[in-house]
């Protein structure tokens, strides 16, 4: 899927992973795309939401982490501690399926994430609801004014303010 924010581009893979092979690439910062938990992500507009707050953070120079990718995640998450943003949001070691998210990627990138995260037809890894109601601290009386989307894009959009 490929959307504009920002006037940049935004391309949103989804796919299997390997996620042990995967993590030292991104810890060590040398894999070109934030990789995302797809448990924890019901639609990916919730993906969309994030990357504008970061592209945004980096045009005027909020940003609080040290790359965009990382920013994705931080931006995702209601917690103002980035390790547990990272944790919560960021590909683990035992994930086997994962979005992998990139700005103004150029066709180097894409190949490079494309051998990493392979795009699949079949469905995806359940959402985990009560994971998500308890990251975002979602009660059940917000549920019934909203949907579950709603609720997670507004905390999301409203970090922070």
């Amino acid at each position: 899927m490929e959307w504009t924010v920002e006037g940049h581009t935004v391309l949103i893979l989804h796919g299997a992973v390997n996620g042990a092979e995967l993590l030292p690439l991104i810890t060590s910062g040398t894999f070109p795309a934030a990789c995302v938990r797809d448990t924890m992500i019901l639609d990916p507009f919730q993906l969309l939401v994030a990357v504008q707050r970061a592209v945004f953070a980096n045009k005027i120079g909020a940003m609080k982490t040290k790359s965009l990718n990382s920013e994705i995640l931080y931006a995702l998450s209601p917690s103002k501690s980035i390790r547990d943003s990272l944790v919560t949001f960021g590909v683990g070691a035992t994930d086997t399926s994962a979005y992998a998210v990139l700005v103004d990627p150029i066709p180097e990138t894409k190949a490079a994430v494309a051998a990493h995260v392979r795009e699949h037809t079949s469905s995806r890894v359940p959402v985990d609801e009560a994971a998500l109601q308890k990251v975002y601290k979602i009660t059940a009386p917000q549920l019934q004014s909203g949907t579950l989307l709603d609720l997670i894009v507004s905390s999301i959009a409203t970090k922070g303010l």
